[in-house]
């Protein structure tokens, strides 16, 4: 029996191991971010085998286990690593005491990329097993009530839509952010997502066109903050890509009402209109000093295309901010998945390859290919 303590453990060392493998396939493997993951990873492993002769991983029918125990409650970085088992024909994988970093390295190495991209075979080391697990009927399938209370425990982020709304309210009238309630907005959609199997169950639906702008802005808070875990980022950066999400739209306030729910296509004079919501949103958060200025660029640069095209023209050479770039990308596919007054939603798989077509031009591609193997 694997205690509590171990268990979370094991946990922190999953989500580390998830990232290092996802900068593995974003950078090089010098690069120092992939070798600040992977040292973190490495660092976590080797505590959890002081006191364990074998730390064993396994992937049943899409379920993760630690040894025979299974990890009901999948997270979304839990539902990457099963996976990625998946399309690397993987079993199982079981650490020993005595692994070295240079293998360690070397197994993330092979695992993280997939075969149609040139991958290899995953090899066994002297520490780092590979095979299959043949586990006992009663692991195999979760029963019904079991995955009932699973449906159950997917949380409803309803509430946070008024509170947001309130917040924002606040800002437009006196230039004040409780940005202490967005802070703990984000942390309970961090929670959220540690808990859930994929950000999607976690996204609001549309309901009016009046409340679009709350529940956009939260569920791009929610896709961003599923592309920064993925990626590894620390807990501080990691909240202020959440609340950057749910400013980057904040400029629409300024946007007459009329032309934001107006049914069918936007003349030439309403779209300059709209377009203008960026400079306003950055503009009204600078004059907020408690708000983090990866928001404030965010709410400028969420509609620069990642090749320098799009609005507000740029006046300076490069790519938009990291963080714009997740946000872009979370902001495009949340207004696809939306009904809009001029158009129809679109299903998931239709807007992702939408966007794909797009990889490149409007979207940085290895962050948007990382976005797809989200979902």
């Amino acid at each position: 029996m694997i205690t509590q303590e171990l268990k979370n453990k094991i946990e922190d060392f999953l989500y580390s191991f998830s990232s290092a493998v996802t900068n593995m396939n974003l950078y090089s493997i010098e690069h120092p971010i992939t070798l600040k993951t992977i040292e973190k990873s490495f660092d976590l492993l080797r505590e959890i085998l002081i006191n364990k002769q074998s730390l064993r991983i396994s992937v049943i029918d899409e379920r993760l286990f630690i040894e025979d125990e299974p990890l009901w409650r999948k997270g979304m970085i839990i539902s990457n690593i099963a996976e990625k088992f998946k399309t690397k024909n993987l079993n199982s994988v079981n650490f020993l005491p005595g692994v070295e970093i240079k293998e360690f390295t070397q197994f993330i190495s092979e695992f993280a990329k997939p075969f149609r991209k040139g991958g290899t075979e995953i090899h066994s080391t002297s520490h780092i097993k590979i095979g299959k697990l043949s586990l006992s009927e009663e692991h195999e399938i979760p029963s019904k009530k079991k995955m009932m209370d699973l449906e159950k425990s997917i949380p409803s982020f309803v509430n946070e839509m008024e509170e947001l709304k309130e917040i924002f309210d606040k800002v437009k009238s006196s230039k004040e952010a409780a940005v202490g309630n967005l802070k703990e907005m984000v942390l309970r959609f961090i929670k959220g997502l540690r808990e859930c199997g994929s950000p999607l169950l976690l996204l609001l639906p549309f309901k009016s066109h009046e409340e679009y702008l709350y529940t956009h802005s939260i569920n791009v808070s929610i896709l961003s903050l599923a592309q920064a875990e993925s990626l590894g980022l620390e807990e501080e950066a990691l909240t202020n890509v959440g609340i950057a999400g749910l400013l980057h739209d904040i400029g629409k306030m300024f946007v007459p009402k009329e032309i934001l729910i107006k049914i069918g296509i936007l003349n030439k004079e309403e779209w300059e209109e709209v377009k203008k919501h960026p400079v306003e949103g950055a503009k009204l958060l600078m004059k907020i000093p408690s708000i983090p200025s990866q928001a404030v660029l965010s709410a400028y640069e969420h509609h620069v295309k990642f090749d320098g095209s799009g609005y507000p023209q740029k006046k300076y050479n490069g790519n938009p901010s990291f963080f714009s770039q997740l946000i872009t990308i979370s902001d495009f596919y949340d207004a696809l998945r939306t009904e809009r007054p001029y158009r129809a939603n679109l299903a998931h798989d239709d807007a992702v390859s939408l966007m794909d077509i797009k990889s490149g031009t409007d979207f940085n591609p290895k962050l948007l290919a990382n976005f797809i193997l989200l979902f």
